[in-house]
């Protein structure tokens, strides 16, 4: 039974356009998906409890991804440079704690991301030149936002975007 797809797994795997994760796999490796610049669309297995270091790094035509509830941590630079992602999905009930350095860097088509309340730190340079983001919504109040650990330069080259705080009944926060 294939519990884990193990570094490098598919990386470099330039034509693979689309896969199905198994049901049974809980752990997507460092660099498994590294520089695969032609694949559109994954579908995460429910099971996957964490996204390793550079997993998806430079996965330039991923438009969208759903990350499963039980996904606990998102490496450092996961999605580096995935720049035409529009669409980050946190299952109902996410489980994320935390979102690694550079994780999100040149997500430059990224307008807008939803972040679970359970997250307690944001790396360094996670969201650095995501530089279309408008808002990031956030599924906890104003005051959890604030105690979240937050690294250098998390949010370099974001430009105005706007931080809406769901915890707090949908009432509008400032910037981050």
């Amino acid at each position: 039974v294939l519990t884990g797809l193990n570094k490098g797994a598919f990386s470099g795997c330039l034509s693979l356009t689309s896969i199905d994760i198994p049901a049974g796999v809980t752990s997507i490796g460092e660099h498994a998906f590294h520089g695969c610049s032609s694949l559109t669309s994954i579908e995460i297995p429910a099971g996957v409890t964490s996204i390793g270091g550079y997993a998806f790094y430079g996965c330039s035509s991923l438009t969208s991804i759903s990350i499963p509830a039980g996904v606990t941590s998102i490496g450092s630079d996961a999605f580096f440079n995935c720049s035409n992602l529009e669409n980050v999905i946190f299952a109902e009930g996410s489980k994320l704690t935390s979102i690694g350095d550079w994780a999100f860097h040149r997500c430059s088509s990224l307008q807008s991301i939803e972040i679970p309340a359970g997250v307690t730190s944001i790396g360094d340079y996670a969201f650095y030149y995501c530089s279309n983001l408008e808002t990031i919504y956030y599924n906890g109040t104003e005051e959890q936002w604030i105690a979240i650990e937050k690294g250098a330069n998390w949010n370099y080259g974001c430009g105005n975007y706007e931080v809406v705080f769901l915890g707090d009944a949908g009432t509008e926060g400032g910037e981050g």
